[in-house]
């Protein structure tokens, strides 16, 4: 998969989960950043790839099926 479609799909299929591990790994609910800049927002969804959550679950699980 490719950056492109990773985002494409971060945005349009995993956005629930990404949504529940703010809540749980930052502790912030996401309708409460809509001030906030996309670099905040980026930096802190790859943050999530370095923690235990739904989203580093994914990929891990997409980087054993290629």
């Amino acid at each position: 998969m490719g950056l492109r479609d990773f985002w494409g799909h971060v945005f349009e299929v995993l956005w629930t989960d990404v949504a529940c591990d703010f809540q749980q790994v930052y502790g912030i609910d996401l309708d409460d950043v809509a001030d906030r800049s996309w670099h905040w927002i980026h930096a802190r969804i790859m943050g999530l790839l370095s923690t235990e959550s739904r989203l580093s679950a994914w990929v891990a699980a997409q980087s054993k099926e290629a």
